[in-house]
């Protein structure tokens, strides 16, 4: 059985959640998207960034190709960088990053599915996307101290139960959540329902990941900050670059995004930004952060 909703749907709302419940957790890449017009301004003259959109699948190829090469667009300006990380300077400072990457499952009611045997039950399945598991499991393995990695879907279809959830703010209690370095080298993960156990398969394991919420309520309680925000997110963006290393059009896709922002700049913070911006946009994961109470 499909969903009855659409992922993005679970993401704003499980991210409003999580905001409004952990209220020290933000959402920087909105600030980026506000102080520089980011999604309007995006500039790119390489058809292989605009080859990522499908805007005109009813278009002749000759017709998409034609416009994918020719876009209009506005190269990000020096000085909307410098007015970002000024911005960024009177944040709280920045304590933990969270990289959340929603998945929509579909639900399996027949005994000739799959993975039926494993569960003798109905069941809920998404599919591992080779190169984005690969880059979620390479940032999660490079951040094991100051990052939370995590896999997060609903434990039910149904766009009644999803409003109902919303309204009781019960998505997170409704959720299953998986680390991606627990699904190396496999293809499906399945649950029964929320909480933060599950089967990957092909060949089936058992799986157990950390309870997302008490996790992250409890991870970096006693953090002391011994770097300033540029700081933090120029590290960031370094260990976002080394974890799209061998992960095929994404690595290929993140470098042509990530040169294009940060174009003939040699500031560190604007390089930092850009490949920040680059790795949420090309592996599709939400990235948040815990901050320090001033």
């Amino acid at each position: 059985m499909k969903c009855q909703f659409e992922e993005k749907q679970y993401e704003q709302h499980l991210n409003n959640e999580l905001l409004s419940r952990q209220h020290l957790l933000y959402v920087p890449g909105q600030v980026l998207e506000g102080q520089l017009g980011f999604d309007a301004a995006v500039f790119s003259d390489h058809s292989h960034f605009w080859n990522l959109f499908e805007a005109y699948p009813q278009w002749p190829i000759f017709r998409r190709s034609w416009i994918n090469q020719n876009r209009p667009g506005t190269q990000l300006r020096h000085e909307w960088w410098d007015h970002l990380e000024e911005y960024i300077a009177h944040f709280p400072p920045f304590r933990l990053n969270v990289f959340v990457q929603h998945k929509r499952p579909e639900y399996l009611t027949q005994e000739n599915s799959n993975e039926w045997e494993h569960w003798k039950t109905a069941y809920y399945r998404f599919a591992i996307k080779n190169h984005q598991q690969k880059a979620l499991e390479q940032l999660e393995r490079r951040t094991t101290t100051d990052a939370i990695v995590v896999y997060a879907s609903p434990a039910f279809i149904e766009s009644k139960i999803l409003w109902q959830a919303i309204e009781e703010r019960q998505l997170v209690e409704k959720s299953n959540f998986c680390q991606p370095i627990k699904l190396t080298n496999h293809n499906f993960y399945t649950y029964d329902r929320a909480g933060n156990r599950g089967k990957a398969h092909s060949e089936s394991e058992d799986i157990e990941s950390f309870e997302f919420y008490a996790h992250l309520s409890q991870f970096g309680a006693n953090f002391e900050p011994i770097e300033d925000n540029r700081s933090f997110l120029i590290r960031l963006g370094k260990v976002l670059e080394a974890s799209v290393e061998d992960c095929g059009y994404i690595s290929e896709a993140f470098e042509t995004i990530s040169n294009d922002l940060a174009v003939n700049s040699t500031n560190e913070f604007h390089a930092a930004m850009s490949r920040i911006s680059a790795f949420t946009f090309v592996v599709g994961t939400r990235w948040l952060v815990k901050v320090t109470p001033r």
